[in-house]
């Protein structure tokens, strides 16, 4: 019974991982979808690199909301 417990946890851990990358690829790419449609490459080369600067500009435009 132990077993089935733990790749029942092992597989719920693995999807919540894949949730949250495909969450955060969705964030990026709606990121870049508005700095670029608005010609602002800068931002978009920073928010590509600076982990604080990209959360910052995620805000700034509504993409998320937590800190």
């Amino acid at each position: 019974m132990c077993n089935l417990s733990g790749y029942v946890e092992e597989k719920g851990i693995e999807k919540g991982i894949q949730k949250g990358r495909e969450e955060g690829e969705n964030a990026l790419g709606k990121l870049m979808d508005i700095l670029l449609s608005k010609g602002d490459v800068a931002n978009a080369k920073l928010a590509a690199t600076d982990e604080k600067a990209r959360k910052e500009l995620y805000r700034k435009y509504g993409i998320i909301e937590k800190p």
